[in-house]
């Protein structure tokens, strides 16, 4: 059953084509040149080396695959909105990095940004495709088709803290003593006692609840910053809005008192990337969304050599969203698409190119201890740290502090861990992209001064409720327009159009989107019925009209879905059905039974 209403959370969205561009050409051919790839990433920030790799790496790609790579480096905390231009101004480029967390994967698809991969993948990328395990494909795919390629890495996710030993040692503090949130805050309590001009918790404009979903209870169907989450312990699959949780609540109040007490950075919102602050030492402690094994000897890097450990906070699941946490997607503006994908072929299956793009050159960049472990170069001007962003993670050099089973680990996890409750479940954003937009940016004027404590949550809670409820009302109007609902009207099957109703409703109720999905309930069971009473019951009611009776029941019913205003569900209603309520009573009078039971 809990398959069944996912699917169909899914299909009742699909009402708009895609663009499929999996039969595009490349643009460069035989004797043509080496064709030029442009490849968008995120990072910590841009690296001052980055030109020297290019190189070396553009010399290897000339002799493998007769192109070169140009890599386009942005720091996360702008890249979403690096990214939204570039798309949105057609700027011509080959590859991206995307997520269901960053440069919205869903929404870009939506947008018909990325290019449909199907086609192209068997024919340029045949090991690629063989590599990536099914339920990588499975979960990468929109309305179907798939639109990004997975890498390889850690597919698990578990919410963490890093915490740096020399503090552990010093307050006495054993790492498996910190259980949850409240025990972090007493830790930085005693880091900022000793340390007044410290702020002990790294944040910056992604701010802190991004990291702690599993933390909070729930799973994203939407991706980040989009209300619509499932609760990991609950079978029964209700879909809501995790920013009304009590829990996620009582966290922006925590980061407020953290924020006033000095532990996180006054200006922290306007911190597009905190990675300089954590390599000076200028923090302590940073939250993590997903650990994995070897984590503590990568992460030291971050923290300018000095040592961490990881504490996870929550329990281990696997998540759609832990796979499309990291993907690869072709643009619809590239001009050698196919070339593209016979470079992602090989940067996920050729050791030595992943390993200069992620490590840099040896000598110069890492000192190679062996055939599997390296050592960083400190200061070197190219170390991104972010190998899970590029391709297959399971070809990199393992650093100094790893195990040699790291990656034999990682891919255990993968198999074994918890499955969420919506796993295998893909939101298809497409007939509501324009609603999505406008949903996503209420949250997120609101979230990122909530999420780093820059504001008080008692003034400021209120007022992005009610603003995100205007915003939820336009979001699942497709619902109205199901094909198979109308169709089952039309045959006169009853029973079928009830049992479509009763699932939508059960999916959309919960997630606290009533008005909507109410109005096809209403048509059913409220506003027919009362326009197929007798004239002679309509006489029967002293000073009460045909026309006033509708309006009544229109006007209780506006009120009964939670809408203020009888125009209101006038709108709403033609919006859906492209007709008003009267004309659609009157195309369907004798179709719906008078008998029907209420749901």
């Amino acid at each position: 059953m809990k398959k069944t209403m996912l699917l169909l959370w899914s299909l009742t969205l699909a009402a708009l084509p895609l663009f499929a561009g999996g039969g595009r050409q490349s643009g460069g051919s035989a004797g043509s040149g080496p064709a030029g790839l442009g490849w968008y990433v995120g990072g910590s920030c841009p690296q001052a080396d980055t030109p020297a790799v290019l190189a070396e790496l553009n010399k290897y790609l000339a002799e493998k695959l007769n192109c070169t790579l140009k890599i386009i480096e942005t720091d996360f905390g702008s890249y979403t909105q690096k990214m939204q231009m570039v798309i949105a101004s057609q700027e011509p480029f080959d590859i991206c990095y995307t997520a269901h967390w960053v440069n919205n994967y869903y929404n870009n698809v939506s947008k018909s940004a990325f290019l449909e991969l199907d086609e192209l993948l068997p024919r340029h990328a045949p090991e690629l495709w063989a590599l990536i395990p099914p339920n990588g494909w499975e979960a990468a795919k929109v309305q179907g088709r798939i639109y990004g390629i997975p890498n390889l890495q850690i597919w698990v996710m578990t919410n963490g803290v890093f915490l740096e030993t020399s503090y552990l040692q010093k307050y006495n503090t054993a790492p498996s003593s910190i259980k949850n949130l409240t025990d972090i805050g007493n830790l930085m309590a005693q880091i900022k006692g000793d340390n007044p001009n410290m702020y002990p918790l790294s944040v910056d404009a992604m701010g802190v609840l991004d990291y702690l979903t599993f933390v909070m209870g729930y799973d994203e169907l939407a991706g980040r910053h989009i209300p619509g989450v499932v609760l990991l312990e609950n079978s029964g699959l209700k879909v809501i809005n995790q920013f009304e949780l009590p829990q996620v609540q009582a966290f922006y109040r925590l980061m407020r008192e953290w924020n006033q007490k000095g532990y996180v950075r006054p200006d922290a919102a306007t911190i597009s990337e905190g990675t300089p602050e954590l390599m000076a030492g200028r923090h302590a402690v940073n939250f993590v969304g997903t650990m994995k094994p070897g984590n503590d000897a990568m992460e030291k890097i971050r923290h300018g050599g000095r040592d961490v450990i990881s504490v996870p906070l929550s329990a281990s699941w696997q998540t759609t969203s832990g796979i499309t946490a990291t993907l690869s997607a072709i643009s619809r503006t590239s001009a050698h698409p196919d070339k593209a994908v016979e470079f992602l072929n090989l940067v996920n299956t050729d050791k030595y190119l992943y390993n200069l793009i992620t490590q840099g050159i040896e000598g110069k960049h890492y000192t190679k201890i062996d055939a599997n472990f390296i050592q960083p170069i400190p200061n070197s001007g190219y170390a991104p740290n972010a190998d899970w962003m590029y391709g297959n993670q399971f070809l990199a050099y393992l650093k100094e502090g790893q195990n040699i089973s790291d990656w034999d680990d990682t891919m255990t996890m993968n198999r074994t861990a918890k499955p969420s409750p919506a796993l295998g479940f893909a939101f298809d954003s497409v007939p509501v992209q324009t609603e999505l937009a406008s949903v996503s940016a209420v949250v997120k004027e609101y979230e990122l001064s909530l999420s780093t404590g820059s504001v008080d949550p008692a003034r400021v809670l209120n007022e992005k409720a009610c603003r995100l409820n205007l915003e939820n009302r336009e979001i699942y109007y497709p619902y109205g327009q199901d094909e198979r609902l109308i169709s089952a009207i039309k045959n006169r099957d009853i029973s079928l159009a009830m049992a479509i109703v009763g699932d939508i409703k059960n999916i959309l109720l919960t997630v606290q989107y009533s008005n909507v999905t109410m109005c096809i309930m209403v048509l059913l069971n409220k506003i027919i019925p009362v326009l197929d009473q007798p004239e002679a019951a309509l006489q029967n009611s002293p000073g009460k009209r045909s026309n006033e009776l509708y309006k009544a029941a229109v006007s209780r019913i506006a009120r009964e879905i939670g809408l203020d205003h009888d125009t209101y569900f006038y709108r709403v209603f033609k919006k859906i059905y492209h007709c008003t309520p009267r004309e659609f009573s009157e195309r369907y009078r004798g179709i719906v039974s008078f008998s029907m039971k209420p749901l």
